[in-house]
């Protein structure tokens, strides 16, 4: 992040939905990627439903506790689309995702990553498929237990270094670009959507 735009968010309300959307989900909302975890207070988590209704975007609650409500927000089309490529779903197959329609593998990825914060399952690593991370990296996250990655940025690289870089640069500047917009009054959820 440049310095200027930290000066910036150091003047903002950092509890602002639009803020912690650019912050959080930036690469889904400037169309770069297909889907985001969002993880905002649960005081404001029927606001960010409310919010979502009547736009290109899908949201649904994935997880919660008693402090956060964490969300997937995802662009249906691309995200299915993208769990529809037969290495992805030879993936999941693996992990035991059975079922065959998009809105039941959700279901199921939210149902495990809820038990996960109950305490009762493992860490669901199979996540990053339903954040469209390069299946090469998720399979290398697991393979190597989280360690020995190349790169960690919006997630840890295990191949593709540059390529991976120069996203994660779009990436930032998607950000950067999302809170001088929302600094400046010019950005709000309802021109974006």
């Amino acid at each position: 992040m440049s310095q200027d735009t930290f000066e910036l968010l150091k003047t903002m309300d950092v509890k602002k939905i639009e803020l912690q959307l650019s912050l959080q989900c930036a690469p889904v909302l400037s169309g770069l990627k297909a889907s985001n975890l969002f993880v905002i207070s649960n005081q404001m988590a029927g606001a960010v439903l409310d919010l979502f209704r009547n736009t290109k975007y899908r949201i649904r609650v994935i997880g919660q506790n008693d402090e956060r409500t964490t969300f997937l927000l995802y662009r249906e089309e691309e995200l299915y689309t993208y769990l529809n490529l037969p290495e992805v779903r030879k993936i999941l197959k693996e992990y035991g995702y059975q079922k065959s329609s998009q809105e039941e593998i959700l279901n199921e990825f939210s149902n495990r990553y809820m038990k996960y914060l109950q305490g009762k399952e493992p860490f669901p690593h199979e996540m990053g498929l339903f954040l469209e991370y390069p299946v090469e990296d998720v399979l290398g996250f697991i393979q190597h237990g989280g360690q020995n990655s190349l790169y960690t940025g919006y997630w840890k690289v295990y191949s593709d270094l540059q390529e991976k870089i120069s996203l994660f640069e779009q990436f930032n500047q998607a950000k950067e670009r999302l809170i001088y917009l929302v600094y400046h009054r010019q950005f709000t959820l309802q021109q974006a959507f």
